[in-house]
């Protein structure tokens, strides 16, 4: 709610509060929540400009650094890529005026009202920028713009045991030097199909089989992220891919396999699915000579029932051994899963206890 003061008047807007050490309040300024409405009503959003400047205080008494002059305000770095480095402005220049206005942050507490004024500069619109530099004057011309997003999305690969997310200049600067624009391997899981192609975490991927990839939407057209089943011949094309990755300056190659069910057992899944999907135990046994199931779980919780069944006798499923079908409360499939014998526990799901289900 508003913080007001002794004659009445709203003052700010408290945010938090904390009932020990001294009952400290916390709220945000009038002023500032004026503006930023203001900014709200008019963009949907506080539409800052960005300039690339990193600033320092003429008493830096955090660092204990101390700068001559009673005016002005310290470059302490310039971003990467940023308008600031474009235009020639360095580290340590003394900023004096912005389009013949003065600025001045001479403590630590100035720099907020120096950073609101360069990020209410127009975007796109050169600025005048008058600077002190190795006690010279010098003035140029600084052009602010859309600052953007500051993170890559993400893409998760479930087929290859990896995700994949783009990389950003604010996020990803090591990887942003290397590539202005591209791909980059985000996390791999353990075990699976990336890691065991000798990919890495933050691998820039630069080619899929003979296609550049430079966006998420690449990515997706190469097929890794399926969520459908294809026909037979998209699938097997997409289930073995040569990945051109770059590490640092090398170029190396990885060979994406394809997972343990192999690609056959999609195709069989998917028309398995169509024929089991909501019968009933005595229907499902029918289908495709299933037969009784080996085992049969049951969970109160979830009201719902598992049944395990043995399909080594289909010949169709490479690498599946058994058929897991869950069935709800009124008795009819819900989810068809295969399973193989585990590579890291080498358990049978088969051999499980009666009990709940995962």
């Amino acid at each position: 709610g508003p913080l007001v003061n002794t004659a009445g008047d709203i003052v700010g807007i408290n945010t938090r509060a904390m009932f020990f050490g001294g009952d400290m309040g916390f709220a945000i300024p009038a002023t500032t929540i004026r503006f930023i409405v203001a900014q709200l009503r008019k963009f949907k959003k506080v539409n800052w400009s960005w300039t690339g400047l990193q600033l320092q205080p003429l008493k830096d008494f955090r660092k204990n650094i101390y700068f001559e002059g009673n005016e002005g305000v310290i470059v302490a770095e310039t971003d990467p890529e940023s308008p600031a480095r474009r235009a020639g402005i360095r580290v340590r220049d003394r900023i004096l005026r912005v389009n013949g206005r003065p600025i001045t942050a001479m403590w630590e507490e100035d720099l907020p009202a120096v950073r609101k004024t360069l990020g209410l500069l127009e975007k796109d619109k050169p600025a005048r920028i008058e600077l002190r530099r190795n006690g010279k004057t010098l003035t140029v011309e600084l052009t602010p713009r859309e600052k953007g997003k500051v993170e890559g999305e993400e893409l998760d690969c479930p087929r290859w045991d990896m995700t994949v997310k783009a990389i950003n200049q604010f996020d990803n600067e090591d990887l942003y030097f290397y590539r202005k624009k591209g791909i980059f391997v985000f996390g791999v899981k353990y075990p699976g199909n990336a890691i065991n192609a000798k990919l890495q975490i933050e691998d820039i991927i630069l080619r899929i089989g003979d296609k550049e990839v430079e966006t998420l939407e690449d990515v997706k057209h190469r097929g890794v992220s399926m969520i459908v089943y294809p026909d037979k011949g998209d699938l097997l094309k997409a289930s073995r891919y040569i990945v051109e990755i770059e590490k640092g300056r090398i170029t190396a190659f990885a060979k994406i396999k394809r997972n343990i069910d192999g690609v056959e057992d999609l195709i069989h899944r998917a028309n398995l699915e169509k024929k089991l999907l909501g019968k009933t135990p005595p229907e499902c046994t029918l289908v495709d000579n299933l037969g009784e199931p080996l085992r049969t779980l049951r969970s109160r919780e979830r009201s719902q029932t598992v049944r395990i069944y043995d399909i080594r006798h289909w010949s169709d499923f490479m690498g599946a051994r058994y058929c897991v079908l869950r069935f709800d409360d009124n008795e009819r499939c819900r989810d068809v899963t295969l399973f193989g014998v585990s590579a890291t526990t080498k358990k049978d799901p088969a051999r499980r206890q009666e009990g709940s289900t995962q």
